[in-house]
């Protein structure tokens, strides 16, 4: 791959015997050139380069990406990624360290504008204060002895891998004395442009959840996989649907409980 170097850098061609060094210093800032870099300096072994000066984890993976495995000679450094595509670094003693992870395959998207569908709806959106601190929170109440829908309406990431999406539900409830079980539920279904809005949504996912304290904030586990309806792709428009599942044997609320919003987790290109 051709590359185009900074003055600074384009000695780097010529550093490929064990007594050149390469300062630190002159890889600060290049982070554009981390390719090019990469490519220059790929082929050598530990042993070939020894990096110079106080480095940081980014700096290190510049000045050498994907290096030699083995224990390097006294003084160098070697970085190299594995099979598990982290990058970890090795001294002259031997000692394995991780540098850095992966990219992120995950991203999160907080859904709070949710509606109460016209059909077995919700409570319409509502306020609640704190005593003391006069914190207002906006929430839905859900019925304790029967479903209850809502829904919000949201174009999805153009980095969505159109995979599978799970959800985490924010919550508070009402005093009550005994009995603090809760089942919230997602389910959604994806439109692209000039689809019919009229579309059945995918199955839903549930999660039960335990509150105890009024006005507590409670966060749930994550649902299981929930596969979006229609032809899911990145940029979609897609309406999710949440409920409380009042008729589970795991809701046992007896009063209504406030969502406050899900927490959506999907899968990145």
């Amino acid at each position: 791959m051709a590359a185009s170097f900074p003055s600074s850098v384009k000695s780097f061609t010529t550093k490929t015997n064990s007594t050149d060094i390469i300062d630190a210093s002159h890889i600060n800032d290049h982070q554009d050139e981390t390719v090019a870099i990469e490519n220059v300096l790929l082929g050598n072994t530990a042993a070939d380069i020894k990096i110079d000066g106080d480095i940081t984890t980014e700096e290190r993976f510049i000045a050498k990406e994907g290096g030699d495995t083995t224990t390097p000679a006294s003084g160098y450094v070697s970085l190299y990624a594995k099979a598990d595509g982290k990058l970890y670094s090795k001294d002259d003693a031997g000692a394995e360290t991780l540098v850095s992870s992966a990219p992120a395959t995950t991203k999160q998207l907080y859904v709070a504008n949710f509606k109460p569908t016209l059909t077995n709806g919700a409570a319409d959106s509502a306020q609640i204060e704190m005593g003391t601190n006069k914190n207002v929170y906006d929430y839905l109440a859900f019925d304790a002895s029967s479903i209850e829908y809502a829904y919000a309406n949201v174009p999805m990431p153009s980095d969505w891998d159109a995979s599978t999406v799970t959800a985490t539900f924010y919550w508070l409830h009402p005093a009550t004395a005994t009995n603090f079980g809760v089942v919230w539920g997602l389910q959604g279904v994806a439109m692209a442009n000039d689809d019919p809005l009229d579309v059945a949504q995918g199955t839903v996912q549930t999660v039960a959840d335990t509150g105890g304290t009024t006005s507590d904030l409670y966060i749930s586990a994550a649902t299981s996989a929930m596969t979006i309806a229609g032809s899911p792709a990145a940029g979609e428009y897609v309406q999710f649907r949440v409920q409380r599942t009042a008729t589970d044997g795991s809701d046992t609320m007896t009063v209504d409980a406030y969502l406050l919003g899900a927490l959506i987790t999907y899968g990145v290109t």
